[in-house]
């Protein structure tokens, strides 16, 4: 602002042509009445009446008598005005920079209405500081990139220099916008508003907040920007946006007056009191230092001060407003960015059976920290994306958004728990030679990884309820180390769930995975899901005391109003069903009846037929019944004789009356071999010409590993057994890239496909239950477990539950401080790779020094 002291010299001809501009601007033209009015108004303050008459006081005003109240007031507070700087201060004429802050100062002083000006500042106002909170909050690129914090500090000079450059620039335009908001407060404080109490002077300090607090933030947030830039041309470019918004304001008003009232005004000239005395001078001059040093001085010194700080402890202010302190040090790494064999370690979301609607997605990590040394685990951040938008960043991720900046489907965090990886990975499906594979990656020293030397694994188990399942949605996860604030550089993805699927165990179920029908030895609960009966009970659909069928070599027994399921005592009975003696079940039943080749003694056993032929005898002798293809030949001694070729039973030898698989019986009782492959043919099928009746394979009636099909020749249909495609496939029926059904060790997938029992079983019957398991792994309910990693012998399968004595060569089991079990061990490497067998107390002492 300059100043200058106001002339002798009458000086309504100046004034009232930008008093009229500003009218025009914002009204058009006035009335004779109020024109009158502010030439009255304007004479007066140089010292002359309308007409040239020299006035010295109020007395000698003339005013039209049709003159309003309002404006009558309003003249006669200029006259106060006046006054008061007739007797110890001057009227100086101040000049002020255009813009909407500055328009409304301007229109109070010439006696137009603040209204107009006020509405222009309002839209103005909101898009500033929209584009404030959009950089500050709603902009994640400003804050974290490319996977990283951004901070202050970079290894690049070049970047350092012009970094700096741009903040001075910075500095020098917000001391700028400082001095003008500094010069309009003394104008609106030497003023003949400032004696007066109106709407006015509230709507312009109102204005003259608004214009400080606008600053304050372009200063934050330009400080933000400029010192987060990766790019050494980035710094200016931040320069030139903060010029263009504190510039907005300024740009749109010089425009809107020249466009309006055809008139261009580089600057506004106002009038203002000067003080004359030396008294009134100090006191002011104290006034004017004491507001500069508050409004300039102060927050440019403590812009400096912050960034200055910034550099010294290399963090951006508002990431530590919004975020704490943070760094990219030690960042906990997802398991799915390390591009491992074996497309090891997904984050993988499923069904869970216990909570209906709910997803569990188990979410590995690697952190850099022990979980015996560190207390602080990691917390890790998911969403519930949609699949088809683009991967979130990790800052997105822990702000629960999505790609696009808008509000995930679903969001949360959870803190980690320590993971033991063979467990995990066998739990998944993976195979026993590619958990071997992956674990020997992560311990080779080239990645850089060292698992339990470097690093250590960790798993978020997340539960997602309810699932949003009208979308196709993914789980997007990401972890934070406490200690350094450090963000997981790319997030875990899981697998897209767009349909629920049917429950384990379940036979038959709805679109919504409610379960229909469960699988024999299982029943349906009251939540759709299907739990096992007791042991040996086949079927138990009214609760697990009431079972109805029980399992092969179990006999039903009533007892206490219960139906229970006993093993029989013989391992070859086959019925042991009966009423029990007593207050306490017995641990085994007497057997009635023995499976085929065995027979019944006088105490309910099961003993060998002495013939091995013989199908039914009697305490192993005295054979009642043969086997198939054999009948009883009544000698010296009662054996079992062959019926003859492909005879499968017989009244006598070589008259045949029925035959063996693969066979088929004419009429004088002999039995013919059926086509290549098929088991059963149609031996009363009709005679056609050139074909004969064995080539009528009947449907299902072929080898295992061969499926019926039809063949066409000409006119004729002859089915045929073709080999299965699907490998360890028994039956194939109509399509031979479809199984039915699968080989020992193997079941059948919804695909049609044959997989194993499972994941270190070695020996079982049926799908899903094993029998005897392989070295690191134990048996729990028919179920191969895995012990903890690189333990060879455990008694409970999962994390932290190795025998003391169980680890693998080269490996020491180490008390698990963060397992609350008293017998928790888990398996570290010893110092030497070389070493079999190292001190329990720590891996450091080698016992056992290889030759």
């Amino acid at each position: 602002m300059e100043t200058e002291r106001r002339s002798s010299e009458p000086r309504g001809s100046e004034a009232l042509p930008e008093t009229q501009s500003l009218r025009r601007f914002f009204g058009g033209s006035r009335s004779s009445v109020q024109a009158e009015i502010q030439l009255q108004q304007r004479a007066f303050a140089t010292g002359t009446t309308a007409t040239g008459t020299t006035v010295r006081g109020k007395s000698e005003v003339s005013l039209p008598l049709h003159a309003r109240v309002s404006e009558v007031s309003e003249i006669e507070s200029e006259l106060r005005w006046y006054d008061v700087a007739g007797s110890d201060e001057a009227v100086y004429t101040a000049s002020l920079t255009p813009s909407c802050f500055s328009l409304v100062l301007v229109c109070a002083l010439r006696g137009v209405s603040i209204w107009m000006p006020m509405m222009l500042i309002t839209p103005i106002g909101v898009l500033q500081f929209s584009v404030l909170y959009i950089i500050c909050f709603a902009s994640p690129q400003y804050l974290f990139a490319s996977g990283v914090w951004l901070l202050p500090n970079s290894a690049s000079k070049s970047l350092s220099v012009m970094k700096s450059f741009a903040t001075v620039l910075m500095l020098g335009q917000i001391a700028e916008e400082f001095h003008e908001i500094s010069e309009s407060m003394k104008v609106l404080r030497q003023s003949r508003l400032s004696i007066t109490r109106g709407r006015r002077l509230l709507g312009c300090w109102l204005c003259i907040s608004i214009q400080y607090i606008q600053a304050l933030m372009v200063m934050v947030t330009s400080g933000q920007v400029i010192l987060g830039r990766q790019n050494p041309i980035e710094p200016l470019w931040m320069t030139y946006y903060v010029f263009m918004t504190l510039s907005f304001d300024n740009m749109l008003v010089k425009f809107i007056m020249y466009v309006r009232t055809m008139e261009r005004h580089t600057i506004w000239k106002v009038e203002i009191s000067h003080p004359e005395t030396p008294t009134s001078r100090t006191r002011s001059q104290r006034l004017d230092f004491a507001q500069r040093l508050a409004v300039l001085w102060v927050p440019l010194v403590l812009a400096a001060s912050v960034s200055i700080l910034c550099r010294v402890f290399n963090v951006l202010p508002i990431t530590l407003l919004r975020y704490g302190p943070v760094s990219n040090e030690k960042p906990v790494v997802m398991f799915s960015s390390l591009s491992l064999p074996a497309g090891c370690c997904p984050s993988v979301a499923s069904i869970n059976n216990s909570y209906a609607d709910t997803v569990s997605v188990s979410v590995p990590c690697l952190s850099p920290e022990a979980p015996e040394d560190w207390p602080n685990r990691p917390l890790v951040y998911w969403v519930a994306s949609p699949s088809h938008k683009a991967m979130p960043t990790s800052l997105q991720i822990r702000e629960g958004r999505t790609s696009d900046g808008s509000k995930a489907l679903l969001a949360g965090h959870v803190e980690a728990k320590p993971l033991e990886l063979w467990p995990w990975m066998s739990r998944h499906g993976y195979e026993a030679q590619d958990i071997d594979t992956v674990l020997g990656k992560l311990n080779d020293e080239t990645l850089g990884i060292g698992l339990y030397h470097r690093t250590f694994a960790y798993v978020a188990e997340i539960q997602v309820h309810p699932f949003p399942w009208f979308e196709e949605v993914a789980i997007y996860a990401i972890a934070r180390n406490r200690v350094t604030g450090a963000l997981s550089p790319k997030p875990a993805v899981s697998n897209v769930l767009h349909g629920k699927r049917c429950p384990p165990h379940c036979e038959i179920c709805d679109r919504q995975g409610q379960c229909r029908r469960c699988q024999e030895g299982f029943r349906k609960d009251k939540d759709s899901t299907c739990h096992p009966c007791p042991e040996g009970c086949l079927r138990c659909p009214h609760g697990t005391s009431q079972c109805t069928k029980c399992k092969a070599k179990f006999g039903l027994v009533p007892y206490a109003s219960k139906q229970i399921c006993v093993p029989c005592s013989s391992d070859n009975c086959q019925s042991c069903d009966g009423p029990v003696q007593g207050a306490i079940p017995p641990s085994a039943l007497p057997c009635h009846t023995c499976d085929p080749f065995y027979g019944l003694d006088l105490h309910g056993h099961c003993q060998r037929c002495e013939d091995e032929n013989c199908l039914h005898c009697e305490g192993g002798s005295g054979c009642t019944a043969c086997a198939s293809g054999f009948v009883l030949d009544f000698g010296e001694n009662v054996t079992c004789a062959l019926c003859g070729p492909g005879c499968l039973s017989c009244s006598q030898k070589n008259v045949c009356s029925q035959c063996q698989e693969g066979f088929r019986l004419t009429a004088k009782g002999q039995c013919k071999a059926c086509r290549p492959n098929c088991r059963t043919c149609d031996a009363d099928a009709p005679r056609r010409r050139r074909q004969r009746r064995e080539d009528y394979c009947e449907f299902g009636g072929c080898f295992p590993g061969f499926g019926w099909q039809k063949r066409h020749w000409g006119f004729l249909i002859r089915p045929e057994c073709e080999a299965c495609r699907v490998q360890h496939c028994v039956s194939c029926d109509h399509n031979a890239h479809f199984c039915t059904e699968c080989s020992e060790d193997f079941g059948v997938t919804t695909s049609g496909g044959c997989f194993r029992c499972g994941l270190g079983c070695t020996s079982c019957r049926l799908a899903g239950s094993c029998l005897r398991c392989s070295d690191g792994f134990v048996l729990r309910e028919h179920q191969c477990e895995p012990c903890a990693d690189r333990c060879q012998k455990c008694t409970a399968a999962g994390p932290a539950h190795c025998d003391q004595d169980g680890c693998f060569p080269g490996w020491t089991a180490v008390q698990a401080t963060w397992d609350e079990g008293p017998q928790s061990f888990v398996c570290r490497p010893c110092s030497d790779p070389d070493c079999p067998k190292c001190d329990i107390k720590g891996p450091g002492n080698c016992d056992d020094v290889p030759e």
